[in-house]
């Protein structure tokens, strides 16, 4: 198995696994008033933001914390891809998390996806499709 194989499938899998991972520990995370904290702008001040993200629970929150760790693995694949292949080859296939994102989030999440979502997913697999075709897979 090349590099670029390997690189790409660790990007595609460990980005679909941690875009789940983070939608699920994001929906356990404690309300919280961010006006209390200065609005948006201020938790652009780490005196304010760790508060924060302590109070809403962030730092006991595994899946939000496994999330990112699996993310960081995505972005190791991401590098791996890009040193091995053409941006034109690595970034229509990495599209193909949406593709898999859509169809795993009506599986297991149990999310509504609309027809017009579906028609999206069907042109990113169009795009994709022609965008590798037309690139080929060149390979160092």
């Amino acid at each position: 198995m090349t590099l670029f194989a390997i690189g790409i499938s660790m990007a595609i899998v460990c980005s679909v696994i941690g875009d789940f991972l983070i939608k699920q520990g994001s929906q356990e995370l404690n309300e919280v008033d961010i006006k209390s904290f200065g609005g948006i702008w201020g938790l652009l001040n780490p005196l304010k933001l760790f508060p924060f993200m302590r109070q809403s629970g962030i730092f006991h929150n595994w899946k939000l914390i496994l999330g990112i760790v699996v993310l960081s693995g995505h972005f190791g694949g991401y590098l791996l891809s890009m040193r091995t292949a053409p941006v034109v080859t690595v970034v229509p296939l990495m599209a193909s998390t949406y593709i898999i994102d859509a169809i795993l989030a009506k599986i297991i999440l149990h999310e509504r996806v609309t027809w017009q979502r579906w028609v999206g997913v069907g042109v990113v697999v169009a795009g994709v499709s022609s965008l590798v075709g037309v690139s080929g897979i060149s390979i160092k």
